[in-house]
């Protein structure tokens, strides 16, 4: 490379203005920027503050498992059979639709109800196999079995709770 430039080095750039036909194609150059506008910029760029972006709007509030369950099953207790659309019809926001979800998934494990769905996609119909009234369903509450494999941790309040560990096919 260097002894490419040796062969150059007797080339001298044209000084040269741009020819006027190219010369009206230029847009018209606007300053915009006032001297107040660059003292401005300059300040905030050597202020010592770091910039910090707000995420307050990004986290939904939390909808409790437990609240949404004993609605749940106080609708289904009252109707005896229902869609999944017309328990969530209600809903305000998506997270209480997540989480009468997630309470219908406890309801089942805890034998309170069945599923029906004619075809995959199909309309998911909720049948009520419990007793009379709604249930009370501490998910919120859960302790582990307490064998080998459980491991402590701090619940959001800070009491301690157990959590099983294990194999994850389980």
């Amino acid at each position: 490379m260097i002894s490419g430039w040796g062969e150059y080095g007797s080339y001298v750039a044209r000084d040269v203005p741009l020819e006027p036909h190219f010369a009206s194609l230029l847009p018209e150059l606007r300053w915009l920027t006032t001297p107040e506008d660059l003292a401005r910029l300059a300040a905030d760029a050597l202020s010592s503050t770091s910039p910090t972006v707000q995420v307050a709007h990004l986290h939904d509030p939390v909808v409790p498992v437990r609240e949404q369950a004993l609605v749940v099953s106080a609708m289904l207790a009252d109707a005896g059979r229902m869609t999944f659309h017309e328990l969530v019809a209600d809903a305000p926001t998506r997270a209480v639709v997540v989480s009468r979800f997630l309470a219908l998934l406890e309801l089942y494990r805890r034998g309170a109800i069945e599923f029906e769905q004619d075809g995959a996609l199909g309309t998911l119909t909720i049948q009520w196999t419990g007793s009379e009234g709604s249930i009370d369903v501490d998910v919120d509450d859960y302790t582990g079995a307490g064998d080998a494999d459980s491991a402590t941790a701090l619940s959001p309040s800070g009491a301690a709770i157990e959590t099983e560990g294990g194999d994850a096919d389980e």
